[in-house]
């Protein structure tokens, strides 16, 4: 039966994740199907990843298909979800936060931007990628998603300005 709903904005970090709940033998898909017929899904599915490929739509399309799939998942009475963020928070991490609190109908959530064994911390607010400010990292030259600003906070709230 299905526990945990997990929405990532790229292939690769589906794939991330779902690996590490089958490492564990729990039994996880990966999809690149957004629209999902939960009563379809093989009872012995656990885990259910969704790859919404949305890293590098406008504001308000990713915030339309999180808040889409969110509204499927809730119908189908999922119990948790995960939002797999990007490491280095490229993509429209702050629509699609506005899309879970939307649907979720609360004040805040938890926001954990880190990746401790890949050496990508937070400290102060900032974001480190081995011990550098992710602004400062070669995150900062990428060509589709450059990430100029390290503040967690300043970041997620510019992106709502864009």
């Amino acid at each position: 039966m299905l526990k945990l709903l997990v929405i990532a904005d790229d292939f690769t970090g589906a794939l991330d994740t779902g690996v590490q709940f089958s490492r564990q033998g729990i039994q996880t898909l990966v999809s690149t199907e957004t629209v999902v017929q939960y009563n379809t899904l093989p009872q012995e599915i656990e885990v259910l990843v969704l790859n919404t490929e949305s890293r590098h739509l406008t504001f308000d399309q990713a915030y339309e298909k999180t808040k889409t799939i969110l509204e499927d998942a809730k119908v189908a009475q999922v119990p948790f979800i995960y939002k797999k963020v990007d490491s280095a928070l490229r993509g429209n991490i702050s629509a699609e936060i506005k899309a879970i609190l939307d649907m979720s109908e609360q004040a805040a959530l938890p926001f954990l931007p880190a990746y401790p064994e890949m050496n990508r911390v937070v400290i102060d607010g900032h974001l480190y990628i081995e011990d550098v400010l992710v602004s400062e990292s070669v995150f900062a030259n990428d060509p589709y998603e450059p990430v100029t600003e390290s503040n967690v906070m300043q970041r997620v709230l510019l992106q709502s300005f864009k």
